[in-house]
């Protein structure tokens, strides 16, 4: 059910990747970036911007070694869909998966941290400081599945001059699913008079709030078709829950009508 993507890095290549491939960087007069480059001298020919180095005084470095190196720079800060051509044949190819980096995980039973998941993909019960469990790993799905569709983060918090990450991110969820209206559940979380006004039940640091519900974003943001934003908002909202027993567990996803119909990414992700 999701449209093969792939991410190229979006940083600049680091020092350690341009070492192989210069032997120093250096300035250009304007005179000489303007020479073709039949006619450059051989100090100055077959150089590219050097990709750490782009602010006012801008550098550039002599390609050595890989001669594509340029495109590999732009590359480098594109996020393009697959060509058809490279997902036939990526289902060609004995693909195995594995998965890794389990820091953070812990046992339903036995909790090692009150901080749990990845950022990104972190539940508000546990932003909350509230008891978790495995249903906050239905959660981070929701928000991985939406990543792998549109390639964006469905939550990226930041923390600005009033307001902290955390902050940010509890209006994310808002603007996104709605408020909290179990209040019962909210109160029973330590951090939760951190975050809302006793009063109102409301957001303390972040008060202008926009509100976009999933089927939207994906259909005016993300231009997906119709019949694959709804399906696919339908999905996700059976996750993304505030309060956890509210969530659907892994077994009852599994017979969601989204992962049973059939593909219909019919337009080019916009970026």
């Amino acid at each position: 059910m999701v449209p093969e993507m792939k991410r190229v890095r979006s940083e600049s290549l680091d020092e350690r990747e341009l070492s192989s491939y210069q032997d120093d960087y250096f300035d250009l007069t304007q005179e000489e970036r303007d020479m073709p480059a039949a006619t450059r001298p051989p100090q100055v020919n077959n150089v590219v911007m050097h990709p750490l180095k782009v602010n006012k005084h801008r550098k550039y470095l002599r390609v050595c070694s890989v001669e594509n190196l340029p495109s590999l720079i732009k590359q480098s800060k594109e996020l393009k869909p697959l060509t058809k051509s490279e997902v036939d044949r990526m289902k060609e190819m004995d693909l195995q998966v594995k998965l890794c980096d389990m820091g953070n995980a812990c046992y339903i039973d036995k909790h090692y941290s009150d901080i749990i998941q990845t950022r990104e993909y972190r539940s508000p019960e546990v932003i909350l400081g509230g008891e978790y469990d495995e249903s906050a790993d239905i959660w981070s799905l929701a928000c991985m599945i939406f990543e792998l569709v549109t390639g964006d983060y469905l939550f990226d918090p930041k923390k600005g001059k009033t307001f902290r990450k955390n902050d940010d991110h509890l209006a994310l969820i808002t603007e996104l699913i709605g408020p909290c209206y179990n209040t019962n559940w909210l109160q029973t979380n330590p951090k939760v008079w951190k975050f809302y006004n006793k009063k109102n039940m409301k957001l303390k640091n972040v008060t202008k709030l926009h509100h976009w519900r999933i089927y939207y974003v994906l259909l005016e943001k993300y231009r997906l078709k119709e019949s694959e934003a709804q399906g696919l908002a339908d999905f996700l909202e059976c996750m993304l829950k505030w309060r956890p027993k509210d969530r659907q567990s892994a077994r009852e996803l599994q017979d969601h009508y989204w992962l049973h119909q059939p593909d219909d990414y019919g337009v080019w992700m916009s970026k």
